[in-house]
């Protein structure tokens, strides 16, 4: 765990399950560690403290987006702009929760996703986060 510090959720509520630390150097192993699995996870940048808190079916798929320049370039996020500006090292990349969603319809594993990210949304009132309510384009300019 040379890059990365582990802390167990169920004996801290409402701590990161595993922090990497420079998102930058631990980019292969977020991707493998991650690797079908489904969660919340947090960017944050480490000099401002500025955080965003997004969810996946398959977080590796979804933070794969991350790195790639042509997803950050036509992305209108602004964590996007901020890993472009900024780049992926000033950033540190949480797992707030894993969630099994194993044995759940598709549509029960969506809803309890979102339901487990609104929850970190009103918790942590992330600064990057342009819509506040987890799944909905509500408020969005295009």
């Amino acid at each position: 765990m040379k890059n990365s510090t582990i802390l167990l959720s169920q004996n801290l509520p409402n701590q990161p399950v595993i922090i990497y630390d420079n998102a930058e150097i631990d980019k292969l192993r977020i991707l493998s560690d991650n690797k079908g699995l489904s969660g919340i996870y947090m960017w944050k940048h480490k000099e401002s403290g500025k955080i965003y808190i997004g969810s996946a079916f398959d977080l590796s798929k979804r933070l794969k987006d991350y790195y790639s320049s042509y997803y950050l370039k036509r992305s209108n996020y602004y964590i996007c702009n901020a890993l472009l500006d900024h780049t992926h090292s000033a950033f540190s990349l949480s797992i707030l929760e894993y969630i099994n969603i194993l044995n759940l319809s598709e549509d029960k594993a969506k809803n309890l996703i979102l339901e487990r990210e609104q929850n970190y949304l009103d918790l942590l009132q992330p600064e990057f986060n342009i819509l506040k309510v987890a799944g909905s384009s509500l408020g969005y300019k295009h």
